[in-house]
């Protein structure tokens, strides 16, 4: 058999295949009576018609040399076209010939810096890490590692009645290890803190003042309806609009 010389510029020696490329076409024994019939359009191929079918091999050139494909001829080198230097590695970029010196050299890798090469499926992929150390979140109270180049942050959990103290990411006895801890989401009641001393929670300042109620449904301090001064706490007046107001 041979190969369609329209589809491949790999050739086959006799019983043996030596080069496959991927547009390959292999065609049933041509049957012949000259070997004017068995033209490959390959220069890089002897064509003969034996025992009535075609045989096209390669023409096989001497250590250090290789048939040039626009005239047929050995001449000193290891490549004369692209594909002779084709190693068939995705990750290793497309390779190209160097007509001048007729050398192969290596061509741009297919990923890019922050991507690794995975070969057997022949793409590119996004990499988060590369180790433990790349998914630090700087919160001392996560693990933090790297899993198959994707990063995990997860929180460290302690004994019961105990807390992760953010400085130092270890589990102490205490109601709290930040204001996060003492936090009752409640807007009236102003914002909770934790004494780090005490490892305790305390309340924290009221949102409103004097002569304003506060409103939880809002999240804001409303100013007291007033008819009068009188109406009013100590150094506020009631104004036009019948709210008490600091002057």
């Amino acid at each position: 058999m041979r190969l369609d010389s329209n589809k491949c510029i790999w050739i086959i020696v006799p019983y043996v295949l030596i080069a496959s490329g991927l547009n390959c076409v292999f065609n049933s024994p041509v049957p012949c009576e000259t070997d004017a019939e068995c033209d490959d359009g390959q220069s890089c191929t002897e064509d003969s018609c034996i025992d009535l079918f075609c045989r096209n091999t390669a023409i096989m050139c001497p250590e250090g040399q290789i048939c040039v494909p626009a005239s047929g001829v050995c001449e000193d080198g290891e490549c004369a076209i692209h594909e002779h230097c084709d190693d068939r590695t995705f990750c290793n970029g497309v390779e190209s010939c160097n007509f001048v010196s007729r050398t192969c050299g290596p061509g741009p890798l297919p990923c890019s810096e922050d991507q690794v090469c995975e070969e057997v499926l022949r793409r590119c992929r996004d990499v988060e890490c590369m180790a433990d150390a790349d998914c630090d979140d700087g919160d001392n109270c996560t693990t933090d590692t790297c899993n198959n180049l994707a990063c995990s942050n997860i929180e460290l959990e302690c004994p019961s009645g105990q807390v992760c103290f953010q400085v130092t990411g270890a589990c102490i006895v205490s109601d709290c290890a930040n204001a996060a801890d003492c936090d009752d989401g409640l807007f009236c009641n102003g914002l909770e803190f934790c004494q780090l001393t005490e490892r305790s929670c305390a309340e924290g300042a009221l949102p409103c003042q004097a002569g304003q109620t506060c409103n939880e449904d809002t999240d804001h301090c409303d100013n007291i309806a007033c008819s009068t001064n009188a109406d009013c706490a100590p150094g506020q007046f009631c104004n036009v609009s019948g709210r008490c107001i600091r002057p």
